[in-house]
């Protein structure tokens, strides 16, 4: 990869799992998985869709229409109770790990602004600062129960001494005309945070990340999250992550 004021740049795409319910943990396996990227030379860092704070694959919080059980509410005050804020703690930490490395961070977060949760894609420079940050535009499906939606007063693209930076989260892939917004501001380099959900179905559709990389030539880094051990493998719940 080329860019004027830096010839090559060497970008991680980081596959692992956060540990749900428990952001301390989760942020220093951040900063573990982080400092082994700089160490084999990254200069951009980039982790999955709601890395800290967690996606909580097989969760459904109690809900049906109309109705949220006692259990399901219990659920989801821990869930509220483990993302960010920004600009808080969690955003500080990350931000450190930033600076401490010289390196940028595209990081995928669950953010709490008053009684609201986002799910957010946030990119840090080399000296720690907080550059910019997307909401996903639509949560899918059942994510809409516990994400609100972000507008397009957060889709930044940024221009950094790597280049002009700019992410979206899942399905936002899809969506021409946030593409097209994106297009417009120049974007060199877009992370694509995701769960294993979108990377599946590309691989099986025959893969049309290429072409879509390919419409303004920029450079496209896809990363997902890493499936791990589930309490009930047939639900699919417990979303704790890998311990390495």
């Amino acid at each position: 990869m080329s860019h004027p004021e830096n010839p090559t740049v060497r970008v991680a795409v980081v596959q692992a799992a956060p540990i749900l319910f428990d952001t301390p943990r989760t942020l220093q396996k951040l900063a573990d998985l982080a400092a082994d990227a700089a160490q084999k030379g990254a200069e951009l860092v980039v982790f999955p869709e709601a890395f800290v704070g967690g996606y909580p694959k097989g969760h459904d919080f109690g809900v049906s229409l109309g109705i949220r059980s006692p259990k399901g509410r219990d659920e989801f005050r821990r869930y509220f109770e483990s993302v960010i804020e920004i600009p808080g703690p969690g955003a500080e930490s990350i931000g450190a790990v930033a600076r401490d490395h010289g390196i940028h961070l595209v990081v995928g977060v669950i953010e709490r602004e008053g009684g609201t949760l986002y799910c957010s894609s946030v990119l840090f420079g080399s000296d720690g600062t907080l550059l910019g940050k997307h909401r996903k535009l639509m949560p899918s499906a059942m994510e809409r129960v516990i994400w609100g939606s972000g507008d397009g007063s957060t889709i930044p693209v940024m221009s950094t001494k790597l280049g002009r930076i700019g992410s979206v989260i899942c399905w936002e892939n899809y969506m021409p005309l946030l593409r097209t917004a994106m297009y417009a501001m120049h974007r060199e380099k877009r992370s694509s945070n995701c769960d294993s959900e979108l990377q599946n179905k590309t691989r099986q559709s025959g893969g049309s990340m290429p072409p879509v990389e390919r419409q303004l030539r920029y450079f496209l880094f896809l990363m997902r999250m890493e499936k791990p051990p589930v309490k009930n493998p047939a639900a699919g719940k417990g979303f704790q992550g890998r311990g390495r």
